[in-house]
């Protein structure tokens, strides 16, 4: 789970494998927008942003730093994001809405995600305002996808990478998707992950 891992699939599938690659992510994540309820299914097509834990303003009392820093936006491979989005539509028909947003990396569940914790000084509570000031358009928080695409533009060749996450929950309204969409999703979600990797043209 989380950057560390997604740091070992990619490095390590690169260095068995030769030639063109393409990965697609197809993971879980929360909602930011109240218009993207629960249940959803969210591509990454206006790319990704990490969220980074600045561990020096904690440590060091002089800092004035930010305690969370806000990556610049890294972009997906534009034919295999159109290609999730289309099969995605087809294979889930009525049973899930299908949009397209830009994704938050976080490099923690708890502090970075905003979770607020009594027995802990995260100094997230102003989190979420910072966030939608620099990017209004912020539609989905998880831990896994801007390594993916950032990884896939600094490998040699580089990799064509995309992701799709379906939203476990809306973080405005505290809805959480029941067991048997989620099963139901994911199998056919991941039907039409496998058909965009098959029909990209490498």
């Amino acid at each position: 789970m989380g950057i560390p891992m997604m740091d070992f699939v990619v490095r390590e599938t690169r260095a068995v494998v030769s030639g063109p690659m393409a990965i697609v992510r197809l993971g879980t994540c929360g909602s930011l927008k109240l218009e993207v309820p629960h249940g959803s299914v969210v591509v990454c097509s206006p790319g990704a942003i990490a969220i980074r834990s600045n561990y020096d303003r904690w440590h060091d009392e002089s800092s004035r730093e930010p305690y969370y820093q806000f990556s610049h936006p890294v972009l997906p491979d534009a034919d295999l994001s159109s290609l999730l989005v289309q099969n995605l539509k087809v294979n889930l028909d009525q049973h899930s809405n299908v949009y397209e947003g830009m994704n938050v990396t976080a490099d923690s569940f708890y502090g970075a995600q905003g979770r607020l914790d009594q027995n802990f000084h995260d100094h997230n509570h102003k989190l979420f305002d910072e966030l939608h000031e620099k990017y209004p358009n912020a539609t989905t928080m998880e831990m896994e996808t801007f390594q993916l695409l950032h990884l896939a533009q600094l490998s040699v060749p580089k990799i064509r990478a995309s992701a799709a996450v379906i939203t476990l929950a809306n973080r405005v309204t505290g809805h959480i998707m029941s067991e048997s969409l989620l099963h139901h999703v994911e199998v056919e979600a991941g039907r039409a992950a496998l058909s965009a990797l098959a029909t990209l043209s490498l």
